[in-house]
């Protein structure tokens, strides 16, 4: 098979192969009442799912209330306990679990035997304890069982016992907390003895002298568990219990023993997401380490230590929390920082300062305007006038203050910063050499106010804080922090803004659809454009939708929503949405446009019947599907039209992920035509329909793939929760 590209941080991808003395078809061909001829173990890939005695996608679609249900065929349901969290994983989704209280029982049925393999993906957030992904308890003590071990960042292994002794493999794998693992172990009974081996990412563990790590000290076949399985747990026996702090995806257990291809297999189930990461940081590396970077804090739990934000630049200038964020939280790009708007916040050192031309970049989610808002600010033992700041006095409201030690300069624009959501934020400022700096404002990737000059440099500070200025402390969460010492350009801005996964580049418009983004008849646009909504008839709002608040339109009240033309993304766009068809009374509208030379102008999102979804646009030319999309049920909705800038344009439709089944899509000559009397939302032609909308957001680009996917990837989890768990009671409450 191909090989996986080199992945970041993880050294190099050389497969080690073990020496000829260890190699499995070398060992003598020993037969087992039970098992037969053991070399009938090792079998090609193609063939992975017979032996699969147990499997838990960890997939919202495979959870049922507590019941995490298994894909293997042999109906051995797993029990989740005390709520772990849906989140993404490498393979669509995951459970996290918190490391207190939190696990997933499995049935001793799905105990594969004497030989057997374990397969699965984690992230270990913490090592606080020693971390048991995995474990085994038996009613005779720990010498009757197993577990899955990290005892420090950088290692992991398994200890399995037969009865009289324990022994592992695997102690010196390269395991990072904080970032995505694929982890296999496999046990082999040899007649005499039972090997032991571990893999991760592909890779066989090594012992301290760099050969393959593998354990041949179990002189009798692993014990059966008797009493418990679990994810995420192990009680010791000794007063003490361990939790597993981490997410954990894609669980296999397999009654044989797993080849090395077998492993790159499953390893490459999840290399997709791997691969895109590595593909994004490719992208934007000329802005990584090495060019022009000062200081890089990720805020990810990986790169915390006490309250030392560890700077991945290289160059040394950790960073300091003070009065103890809370760590751990969801940012755009894996974890970040929350402050609390009293006291908490984190210094930078001096020696990061990038000098008299930079570039700040970093992610922002702004809570609340407790005070003025300082996101960033230096001070300077003589004054305000030798001070930068940047400050957000208002929901909508961002400046950035540079100032050259006789004045300061305001740049920046009093709407389009909204509270409430993530924003990625970055100014620049440049000296001539001569006579002036100039300083500009990006939100979002694109330019926010307008730029403007000050006099001269600006002045160095003496103190650098994240999230205060004097007494007045950010009320939110910081993602990703970056100082450059020089001026990024356009395209490394928006590159860095589509680092993180909240696809927010190129918005033309963004409706929450949620209560706190809702005031009296008016939908707020979050997006830096401020282009608000019209709610018609009062739609019902505080609707649970896939993502926070969704709103409900009734057709026999005509309520609908108006969305501003100037909305229209143009030649290039995209719109998302999530939407559940309640029902099919009159023909479905859900987003639709309106033109003064009438039908052969317009755009429409069009079902007459449970299961059909199309795209009119341009008039009578369609996209779309006539099975995929069931009533009550929500289906996140994208369509997407990219004009080759002289001829053609293509449009696409994609449905829950994926392509839309009947016509996906379609190139058509000239360009999409810009609506001039209407956009809205729940009509079009005198037609209102019945249905639930979530999330809308507009593009003036066409969105790729992986960015769909990740759309799709924020409102899945508890979408597909909700319908599964309680599709009747929605059902009944919300027509």
């Amino acid at each position: 098979m191909a090989k996986n590209p080199p992945r970041l941080g993880y050294g190099k991808t050389r497969r080690l192969r073990l020496p000829k003395s260890k190699q499995a078809n070398s060992y003598p061909q020993t037969s087992h009442p039970a098992y037969g001829k053991l070399g009938s173990r090792f079998r090609e890939a193609a063939v992975l799912d017979d032996y699969l005695e147990l499997h838990y996608t960890m997939d919202s679609e495979h959870i049922d209330g507590t019941t995490v249900e298994d894909q293997s065929g042999n109906s051995r349901d797993g029990t989740t306990v005390n709520n772990p969290v849906l989140r993404n994983g490498p393979i669509a989704q995951s459970l996290a679990l918190n490391g207190v209280n939190q696990r997933i029982s499995v049935p001793l049925a799905a105990w594969p035997g004497i030989n057997g393999s374990l397969s699965f993906w984690a992230r270990v957030d913490t090592g606080l304890g020693n971390v048991r992904i995995f474990s085994t308890d038996h009613t005779s003590g720990s010498v009757y069982e197993h577990r899955t071990v990290s005892e420090k960042d950088g290692q992991i292994a398994i200890y399995m016992s037969d009865g009289s002794r324990s022994s592992g493999s695997g102690e010196n794998s390269t395991f990072t907390y904080g970032t995505w693992h694929h982890v296999v172990f496999t046990w082999e009974w040899r007649g005499e003895y039972t090997t032991i081996k571990t893999y991760v990412d592909g890779l066989i563990g090594l012992d301290d002298e760099g050969d393959p790590w593998i354990s041949n000290a179990l002189t009798a076949s692993v014990s059966a568990p008797d009493a418990a399985i679990d994810i995420g747990f192990w009680d010791t026996g000794f007063s003490q219990t361990l939790y597993y702090d981490g997410r954990v995806d894609d669980f296999r257990l397999y009654s044989c023993v797993l080849t090395e291809s077998d492993v790159d297999t499953l390893y490459a189930l999840g290399s997709t997401i791997t691969t895109t990461t590595s593909t994004t940081t490719t992208t934007t590396s000329s802005i990584l380490p090495g060019s022009g970077q000062d200081v890089y804090l990720t805020m990810d739990n990986a790169h915390i230590t006490g309250a030392t934000l560890e700077d991945q630049s290289g160059n040394d200038r950790d960073g300091t929390m003070v009065n103890a964020p809370i760590t751990g939280g969801d940012g755009p790009i894996a974890e970040s920082i929350a402050l609390d708007g009293v006291d908490q916040h984190a210094t930078v050192p001096i020696a990061s300062w990038p000098g008299t031309s930079g570039s700040l970049s970093m992610w922002a989610n702004v809570t609340d305007n407790t005070g003025n808002v300082r996101i960033f600010a230096t001070e300077h033992s003589s004054g305000g006038n030798y001070e930068h700041r940047f400050s957000s006095a208002a929901d909508g409201s961002l400046y950035i203050y540079m100032a050259n030690g006789s004045g300061t300069v305001q740049v920046g624009a009093a709407s389009g910063f909204s509270y409430g959501i993530w924003h990625h934020v970055v100014f620049t400022w440049e000296y001539d050499g001569s006579t002036e700096t100039t300083i500009t404002l990006y939100v979002d990737g694109v330019v926010f106010g307008s730029a403007d000059t000050i006099a001269g440099t600006v002045t160095t500070p003496e103190e650098i804080y994240i999230g205060r200025f004097d007494t007045s402390y950010l009320n939110g969460s910081i993602d990703d922090f970056r100082f450059y010492s020089r001026v990024l350009d356009t395209d490394e801005i928006a590159a860095l803004a589509d680092t993180g996964d909240v696809v927010i580049r190129g918005l033309t418009a963004y409706y929450t659809m949620d209560d706190a983004n809702i005031d009296g008849a008016t939908l707020k646009d979050v997006s830096v454009n401020a282009r608000d909504g019209t709610l018609v008839n009062t739609p019902g709002t505080s609707k649970v939708g896939p993502i926070g608040e969704a709103i409900r339109f009734k057709a026999a009240s005509n309520e609908k929503v108006s969305v501003p033309l100037t909305a229209w993304p143009g030649n290039d766009g995209s719109v998302s949405l999530w939407i559940n068809v309640i029902d099919n009374t009159g023909n479905v509208r859900v987003f639709n446009t309106d033109h003064s030379g009438g039908g052969g102008s317009e755009h429409r999102t069009w079902s007459d019947a449970d299961g059909k979804l199309l795209f009119y646009y341009n008039g009578n030319n369609y996209i779309g599907t006539l099975t995929q999309v069931t009533y009550g049920v929500w289906h996140h909705i994208v369509v997407t039209w990219d004009y080759d800038g002289s001829t053609n344009t293509t449009i696409k439709m994609y449905i829950d992920n994926a392509a839309a089944v009947a016509d996906p899509d379609d190139t058509f000559a000239g360009t999409m035509i810009a609506p001039d009397a209407a956009i809205d939302i729940g009509f079009w032609n005198g037609s209102y329909s019945n249905i639930l909308v979530d999330d809308l957001r507009m593009y003036n680009r066409a969105l790729s793939t992986a960015e769909i996917a990740d759309l799709y990837n924020m409102g899945s989890l508890p979408a597909t929760t909700t319908t599964t768990t309680t599709t009747t009671t929605t059902t009944t409450t919300t027509v």
